[in-house]
């Protein structure tokens, strides 16, 4: 059955190309504005070092900038001083000769907010850095739930470490192992015992720390989260300062200021703060890689930044 009989038009139509396709444009740039817009109000990281001080005011020591590395290890022994990477801890290590005026840091514990922030791996490369300089340096890993620098040399293991010197098992002489990296040597954590807590807050490791520095020129203190257990609060009492690295990216405002908190109700007052796993390219910092790119052309050009995060590590 026939509704309608169908007709010709009355005049040809020609569909109008150019404005539709400027409409679509703009609707599209809209749209993406907007979006990005949304993005940025959800997104609650901390990406720059401007945008860690607006919620903690602590000094800034410097940044690790997030770059491609061959392999598995994380560590910067096999990385020519004129590396990005290699600078960015000769400057925190410069930074940190006049961070206290009053007393020379050289028992200098590290932490962060959560795991997987790159505390662990930012230790041993800072003890890299001293050590390339004649430092005498010592790494001792306290993170006794999950200690993880016995992992950063093949010929380093855990079967003997803090933990048997604490409950008399060994003597520290016995327990301090050598690496790879010349004047650089290791105090592991050894085997977890029963009550971590307990060992961390004896005196026997307040009193073994200050044996330490006296007879080492730099002892870095691996310590665990401070917002997971309050270990870091405990031996940051009892070295000369304590630094903390924020993840840029991924470590949010939230907890940043929970960690201030922290800190504040403590009364304990860290040395300085760095951002690790910079991005450079996405955070408006691609200038800076570029100047040093230009500076560096006489020696070999270094990696891309991107990738798996040099400064970064599982802890």
């Amino acid at each position: 059955q026939m509704v309608e009989p169908a007709l010709a038009p009355e005049r040809h139509y020609s569909p109008k190309l150019l404005v539709n396709v400027i409409f679509g444009l703009v609707a599209g740039s809209v749209f993406g504005l907007g979006l990005a817009f949304l993005l940025e109000y959800i997104d609650d990281t901390v990406r720059t070092p401007e945008e860690l001080q607006q919620v903690w005011g602590v000094p800034k020591l410097g940044v690790v900038p997030k770059f491609k590395l061959t392999g598995e290890r994380r560590v910067v022994d096999e990385l020519p001083t004129t590396h990005p990477i290699s600078e960015s801890y000769r400057t925190i290590r410069n930074g940190l000769m006049y961070a206290s005026l009053d007393k020379p840091l050289r028992l200098i514990a590290v932490s962060s907010a959560v795991p997987s922030e790159g505390k662990s791996t930012f230790s041993v490369n800072l003890g890299i850095s001293f050590a390339r300089e004649g430092k005498r340096v010592l790494i001792v890993d306290c993170d006794l739930r999950r200690p993880a620098q016995h992992r950063n040399f093949p010929q380093v293991s855990n079967h003997v470490g803090l933990t048997d010197v604490l409950t008399g098992k060994t003597t520290v002489e016995e327990a301090v192992q050598e690496t790879t990296v010349e004047n650089l040597v290791m105090l592991t954590s050894g085997p977890t015992p029963a009550d971590p807590g307990r060992l961390v807050e004896s005196l026997r490791l307040r009193q073994l720390l200050l044996d330490l520095r006296k007879q080492y020129d730099v002892v870095l203190v691996d310590t665990p989260p401070c917002l997971v257990v309050n270990d870091s609060i405990v031996i940051g009492r009892a070295v000369d300062g304590l630094i903390l690295v924020v993840e840029s990216g991924s470590t949010s405002r939230k907890l940043v200021a929970e960690m201030k908190n922290r800190f504040d109700v403590s009364g304990l007052e860290p040395v300085g703060v760095v951002l690790n796993k910079l991005d450079f390219v996405s955070s408006g910092y691609g200038y800076y890689y570029k100047a040093y790119r230009r500076y560096d052309q006489g020696d070999a050009a270094p990696a891309e930044p991107s990738g798996p995060a040099a400064g970064g590590g599982a802890a």
